[in-house]
């Protein structure tokens, strides 16, 4: 009975290559998330040995391979919350992924000590190409790292770093710098571009055992937890934990030499392909910069809340509810739940009601949620701000970070010259340091060069003035906020009381 059950399991795994095999040879060149999937799961379940189950699952991979980049641009113009049919893309090609993945790393734990090097060196390169895949896949929809993904990269690397000298080991280095990047705070397009940029400019920073000289964009790599890596200047090591080091110092350098050239029209650089405009080429650099060679300081520390509010989000829509008394139901608000907040802004997460697409970028209000949003607990003003970074795990499981701009907001209206329309736009306070300015947000591209001497401003209850720009505090591709100040008035001429 027990010989039975020992051979019955080597005989079908051998019926089952061999019907592999047979598919593999009569399949093309290039094979989509859905058409390799039923086949990777079957080779998974084999038992064979470790040198068949390579040859067979490297050859599934290189057609995957070639057109796994078609299958992920197909994301790149997605907006958050997903629809339904494109969760179901992306999960089939996350979990595909994922499974080759975890086939080299199988592979590899099975292979015996005296295996050849040129297999070691295969499965090493593949699962980290994959881990690294996976993580790009997820940033693009807004997913964040799987649970133990880093921790497997980093071993993968360690292993190949340290038992095969010739190994390509540049996708754990994009892996680095596109995870130091932020992308929740970018779009999925500017997250493609910069994949692509890490993947040309990789080799400009090296990963080294020893801190680099250079104090300027370090950061250090947590070997044994599962996170990707940290700026040395915002944390250090903990003393005995073994970590590697990489500098940003030289590709943010020769970053700074892009972005010269391209506010001075020198050159146009290869990022500017992959962009709509050299606007967005310069905001991508802007922030490849900030966060690879300047990592910023958190200014505030977070506390943890639990109250509701009604999100509103676009210039218009929240130029409409600051407008009425009370919240009207064709507003089409969601509900959201404050998870924690600073002075400087919040983290809310998805509860109820219909979620409009989400871009980071995008200016919203936070309106009061009666009865719940009472003194102390919830919203008593209506503070307004800009989101930051998203996040989303599934369609329904959606948080967001917001910045605070002001505590609350005038509605307005602004004539242009050169404008036909008039412009709704939104007024704030302006810091305490400047009492007598204010904050003007505008929809992107009204006020330029050009228009930005002559700008009539409305607000109800007040008559009409005109105001002239101080300086532009926030640019985005939804809004722009100027400080400005209002034009003062040249005094009226008295008639003198009589001759001198």
């Amino acid at each position: 009975m027990s010989d039975k059950i020992t051979v019955a399991p080597t005989l079908l795994g051998k019926r089952q290559a061999l019907l592999l095999t047979n598919w593999l040879s009569s399949a093309p060149e290039t094979l989509k998330a859905e058409e390799v999937s039923p086949q990777l799961g079957a080779l998974l379940g084999l038992e064979l040995p470790p040198s068949q189950k390579l040859y067979l699952l490297e050859e599934m991979f290189l057609r995957f391979e070639r057109c796994l980049e078609e299958q992920a641009s197909q994301f790149v113009d997605v907006r958050i919350p997903l629809r339904p049919a494109i969760y179901r893309k992306v999960n089939l090609l996350l979990d595909v992924i994922g499974d080759f993945a975890l086939g080299y790393e199988g592979i590899l734990n099975a292979l015996a000590a005296g295996a050849p090097e040129d297999d070691l060196r295969l499965c090493l390169e593949r699962t980290i190409f994959c881990l690294r895949a996976h993580l790009y896949v997820g940033y693009l929809v807004g997913c964040p790292a799987s649970l133990g993904i880093w921790q497997r990269l980093h071993g993968a690397f360690l292993r190949s770093w340290q038992s095969t000298p010739n190994a390509t080991l540049a996708p754990y280095t994009e892996a680095l710098l596109l995870a130091t990047a932020k992308p929740a705070t970018c779009t999925a397009r500017e997250i493609a571009c910069i994949a692509s940029y890490a993947r040309q400019h990789a080799h400009l920073a090296q990963i080294t055992e020893i801190m680099p000289k250079h104090p300027e964009g370090v950061f250090w790599i947590p070997l044994q937890q599962d996170f990707h890596a940290f700026p040395l200047n915002r944390r250090t090591p903990p003393p005995g934990a073994r970590v590697l080091y990489f500098s940003g110092y030289d590709i943010v350098t020769q970053t700074q030499i892009y972005l010269d050239d391209i506010l001075q029209e020198r050159a146009r650089p290869e990022i500017l392909e992959l962009v709509n405009s050299p606007q967005d080429g310069v905001h991508i650099l802007e922030h490849l910069i900030a966060n690879w060679g300047r990592p910023g300081q958190r200014r505030f520390p977070r506390h943890r809340k639990s109250y509701r509010g009604m999100l509103c989000m676009g210039l218009s829509q929240i130029h409409a509810a600051l407008k009425q008394p009370e919240l009207s139901p064709d507003l089409g608000l969601s509900q959201w739940i404050i998870t924690n907040e600073s002075p400087d802004g919040y983290t809310l997460m998805f509860l109820s009601g219909v979620a409009d697409p989400i871009d980071v970028g995008e200016i919203i209000t936070l309106l009061p949620n009666a009865p719940q949003a009472q003194a102390p607990q919830g919203i008593t003003q209506r503070p307004v701000g800009i989101i930051r970074w998203v996040q989303s795990e599934t369609p329904e499981h959606i948080e967001i970070g917001v910045q605070v701009l002001a505590p609350a907001a005038t509605p307005a209206i602004l004539s242009i010259q050169n404008v036909e329309r008039q412009v709704e736009v939104l007024v704030l306070p302006g810091p305490p340091a400047l009492p007598s300015a204010s904050i003007l947000v505008t929809p992107t591209g009204i006020v330029t060069e050009q228009n930005r001497g002559g700008i009539l401003l409305a607000r109800e209850g007040k008559p009409p003035c005109m105001v002239y720009v101080l300086t532009m505090r926030e640019q985005n591709r939804h809004v722009e906020a100027f400080m400005i100040a209002e034009a003062t008035p040249f005094p009226e001429r008295t008639q003198a009381a009589g001759p001198r």
